[in-house]
């Protein structure tokens, strides 16, 4: 299992809100550095906590808003609204992040 870990020393109060965006960008642009993406598991388990924290977060919006990869989160939740999943074998939140990673790197 492949854990990518970001560490984000800045303490600055207007850096804080951008965090989630911030590690979760990183931790998805690894993937397209050529590591092994390892299992859906895997991949579940290294970005569903920032992307659930992400999802319900109060300021989401404004979050996503400049995020480069805003139409691909949006186009994710979408597919994945009411229980629906992108990858059947796999548990709902494996597939959001696995499937958000085929829209960016397929």
């Amino acid at each position: 299992m492949i854990i990518i870990i970001y560490n984000n020393n800045n303490n600055n109060n207007n850096n804080h809100k951008m965090e989630i965006i911030n590690r979760l960008t990183y931790k998805i642009e690894q993937y397209g550095t050529g590591i092994e993406w390892g299992t859906g598991e895997d991949v579940g388990a290294n970005l569903w906590r920032d992307l659930d924290n992400l999802r319900n977060n109060c300021n989401r919006n404004n979050l996503v808003s400049d995020w480069k990869y805003k139409n691909n989160f949006d186009c994710i939740e979408k597919w994945h609204l009411n229980g629906r999943k992108a990858f059947d074998k796999m548990s709902w939140e494996n597939s959001f992040a696995v499937a958000l990673l085929f829209t960016i790197y397929h």
